[in-house]
């Protein structure tokens, strides 16, 4: 009966263990999506852009616990760097000026949006290079055939849906940082290109006559071999429309602008606010799914009702309705147009 007893008392202790340790794993994961966001953000911004907390009628921002202490309720200075991947992004915003119907959106964003890495951005020697560096460096996580073991995986949908419509610079700057496991950012600069060079092949994406350099990389976007494609569910993303309540069944974007990608789904930058109050009315409905969840939201957003606002969150579409689960909201202009 006491071996019995004992037994037991081992599993439970091995059951709680191993809840903990899933605990701790969910929570770094969550951390560090966070911190690349905002890292993200941080490296994108140019000369003398806030990350906004004064502009007109914030309604509100998730606090998020893995933030420095600086980002909360402050407007915090970014450090100087080139904005060349943030003018890709107000680019992209500003693209969806005039809202074209669905069924020929996919072939009027890629009229309105270059260069991307469909022009052959790559050549196929830089990627055998990529290739062999891969093998050495990345196969122990990511399997030779880039399908993801410890790591994720680095060709397919599941990979594309991640990173595209970001600049690509955004998924190199994880590599260059993140990358090899136990020594980021530790291989020389040309190698981490070869390495891209060679992910872009993988997915089918076009070589070319000029090799993937730093400022290539800085401004083109990454889509999938089809070209831009409306944004999937669960990608943080920032839509434009008029704030509406509906009595009894909640708020909701109407006239709203097709999604975007943003970096920083629970902040707003001065130029995205910029970008959003110059897009006119489209086409597009999305459920704001939590406003009357978050404490004072929804007095902000009575204030603010029929009016033109932004909103940031993540995304979802369902067939019975898409809607975006708001992290961030913000005024971009007076009232709606009827």
């Amino acid at each position: 009966m006491s071996g019995a007893i004992s037994d037991q008392w081992v599993n439970r202790v091995r059951r709680r263990a191993e809840r903990r340790r899933r605990r701790i794993a969910t929570a770094a994961r969550r951390s560090w999506l966070s911190n690349r966001l905002l890292a993200a953000v941080r490296n994108i911004q140019g000369d003398g852009v806030t990350v906004s907390s004064g502009s007109e009628d914030p309604i509100f921002r998730v606090a998020n616990r893995s933030r420095r202490a600086g980002w909360r309720g402050q407007s915090t200075p970014m450090r100087p760097r080139r904005c060349a991947a943030a003018a890709l992004f107000v680019s992209l915003l500003a693209s969806f000026v005039a809202t074209p119907p669905a069924s020929g959106r996919a072939q009027e964003i890629q009229k309105t949006i270059a260069p991307s890495v469909l022009d052959g951005v790559y050549t196929s020697g830089q990627a055998r290079r990529g290739q062999e560096q891969f093998e050495q460096h990345c196969v122990s996580c990511h399997r030779s055939d880039l399908s993801g073991f410890s790591g994720p995986p680095l060709k397919g949908d599941r990979f594309l849906d991640q990173w595209r419509e970001f600049p690509l610079d955004v998924l190199f700057n994880v590599m260059q940082s993140e990358m090899p496991l136990g020594n980021p950012g530790g291989l020389p600069p040309s190698t981490y290109l070869d390495l891209a060079a060679y992910i872009l092949e993988a997915n089918g994406l076009p070589s070319g006559t000029q090799e993937l350099t730093a400022p290539v990389v800085a401004r083109v976007l990454l889509v999938g071999p089809g070209g831009p494609k409306p944004l999937p569910t669960s990608a943080p993303a920032l839509i434009a429309g008029c704030l509406t309540k509906e009595t009894g069944n909640g708020w909701f974007l109407t006239n709203a602008s097709e999604p975007v990608r943003t970096l920083n789904p629970f902040e707003f930058a001065d130029a995205e606010l910029a970008a959003a109050g110059r897009l006119a009315p489209g086409r597009e409905l999305f459920r704001l799914q939590n406003i009357e969840d978050l404490p004072g939201a929804t007095e902000a957003a009575d204030r603010l009702a029929g009016r033109k606002v932004v909103a940031k969150g993540i995304l979802v579409r369902h067939e019975k309705g898409n809607r975006l689960n708001v992290a961030a909201l913000n005024a971009v202009g007076g009232a709606c147009e009827q």
